[in-house]
C-alpha cells in the first residue's frame, strides 16, 4: 500500500526472490491541475485519468450509495477526478440526480454551475462526464431537456463535437458523453452529442468496443457481480482490459474500464469496493480498490504507463488508485530509483 507524505509518494514492493525491495520517489503533485504538464498535443485516449462510478449517488446506503457524502462533485475534481458518471430522471420538467430509486438531493443546473466554477479556476484540466436517463420509463423530452441545459455555457465550457480530441483542444472545457438517443423530433444538439457510444451491451464480462470518428472506445462495465466471492473475477476482468493500454500505440484507443459493480444483496456497491474482515488475515475478502492499488503500485515500480479511463466506487477508500493514475501520466519525470 502506498505511504502519502506531504512531498512524495512513496511504493514499496517486496521482492519474491527475496531480493531487497524497491522504493520508488514521486515528486508532490497538485491534484487539481495536474494536467497543466501535459502537452496539449496528447490525445485523450494517452491520458490516465481517475473516474467515478454514480459521481452523484452520496445517498442510500447500502444499495444506491456509491461515493461518500464528503466527496461531493467539487472535492473530486479537486482530489484528480476526470470522469464523472451522472444518472439524471426527468420529474416534472427538472432533471434531478438519481441512482436507481433514490433521488440524490441535486440537479443537472447544480451539477453544472459547480463542473463551470472547478473549470474557470483551472483552466488547464478537462473532464468527461457521461450522462444516462435513469429510467425506465425514458422520458420522450429527456435529450432535450438536456441539451437546453447545456445550450447556454456550450461555447463556453464544452466540447460535443461526435470525436475524440486532443488536451490542448479541451483545456478548460467538459467533453460529454452522451449515453442516449435523440427523441422523436428533437432537433436539439446541433454541433453533436460528444462522445456518443452507438452500443453499450448490458454488463458484457468481455468488454466491447465501439467507432467513434476513427478512434477505437474500449469499453468494460461488468457490474452485474452476483456475489462478493467473484471479487476476484471481477479483478481479473479489470487488469485484462487494462493490460494493452500498458504499450504505447501511434494510433491510440480511448479505454474505459470500470472497477465498480453491485447486485443485491450479496455484493453491494460498498462491498465490491471495500471488502470486508480482516482480508490480510485471511478473515473475509480484499476489495476492488486495494487489489487495484497495489497492481498499479506494481506497474509504477515496473515505470509502466495505464493509459485508461477508471471510474471507481468509494474512491478514497481502501486506497485511493487515482492518485496512482494520476502518476502515471509522469512516469520517468524526476524519478529516482533506490
Amino acid at each position: 500500500m502506498p505511504l502519502l507524505v506531504p512531498s512524495r509518494l512513496i511504493a514499496q514492493k517486496t521482492c519474491k526472490d527475496g531480493a531487497a525491495p524497491t522504493v520508488v520517489l514521486y515528486r508532490h503533485l497538485p491534484l487539481a491541475d495536474f494536467m497543466a504538464d501535459i502537452p496539449d498535443d496528447t490525445p485523450l485516449g494517452d491520458i490516465s485519468l481517475p473516474g467515478t462510478h454514480e459521481s452523484c449517488a452520496l445517498y442510500g446506503y447500502p444499495i444506491s450509495q456509491c461515493q461518500q457524502p464528503s466527496t461531493p462533485i467539487a472535492q473530486q475534481l479537486l482530489d484528480g477526478v476526470r470522469f464523472l458518471d451522472v444518472r439524471l430522471r426527468v420529474i416534472g420538467d427538472e432533471l434531478l440526480m438519481y441512482h436507481g430509486p433514490r433521488p440524490q438531493r441535486s440537479s443537472l443546473p447544480v451539477l453544472l454551475s459547480a463542473l463551470h466554477d472547478f473549470l474557470s479556476a483551472h483552466p488547464t484540466e478537462t473532464l468527461v462526464m457521461s450522462i444516462k436517463e435513469e429510467s425506465p420509463p425514458f422520458h420522450p423530452r429527456f435529450s432535450a431537456l438536456v441539451y437546453q441545459a447545456f445550450r447556454t455555457y456550450e461555447d463556453k465550457f464544452w466540447f460535443l463535437e461526435e470525436r475524440v480530441p486532443r488536451l490542448g483542444e479541451v483545456r478548460g472545457k467538459g467533453l460529454l458523453m452522451t449515453r442516449f438517443d435523440l427523441n422523436e423530433g428533437d432537433e436539439g444538439w446541433p454541433n453533436g452529442m460528444g462522445l456518443h457510444p452507438y452500443t453499450w451491451p448490458d454488463s458484457r464480462k468481455e468488454g466491447f468496443e465501439w467507432n467513434c470518428a476513427g478512434t477505437t472506445v474500449r469499453t468494460q462495465d461488468w457490474y452485474r457481480v452476483k456475489t462478493f466471492l467473484s471479487i476476484p473475477e471481477k479483478y481479473d476482468v479489470l487488469i485484462d482490459h487494462l493490460l494493452p493500454t500498458l504499450t504505447a500505440s501511434a494510433n491510440p484507443t480511448f479505454t474505459l474500464s470500470f472497477s465498480s459493480a453491485s447486485y443485491f444483496p450479496l455484493s453491494c456497491p460498498t462491498t465490491i469496493a471495500k471488502g470486508f474482515g480482516w482480508p490480510s488475515w485471511g478473515l473475509g475478502i480484499e476489495g476492488m480498490n486495494s487489489r487495484l492499488t497495489r497492481w498499479l503500485l506494481e506497474r509504477v515500480v515496473q515505470g509502466e504507463k495505464v493509459r485508461a479511463c477508471v471510474p471507481m466506487d468509494f474512491y478514497r477508500q481502501e486506497g485511493w488508485p487515482g492518485e496512482l493514475l494520476v502518476l502515471m501520466n509522469f512516469l520517468g519525470e524526476g524519478k529516482e530509483n533506490n
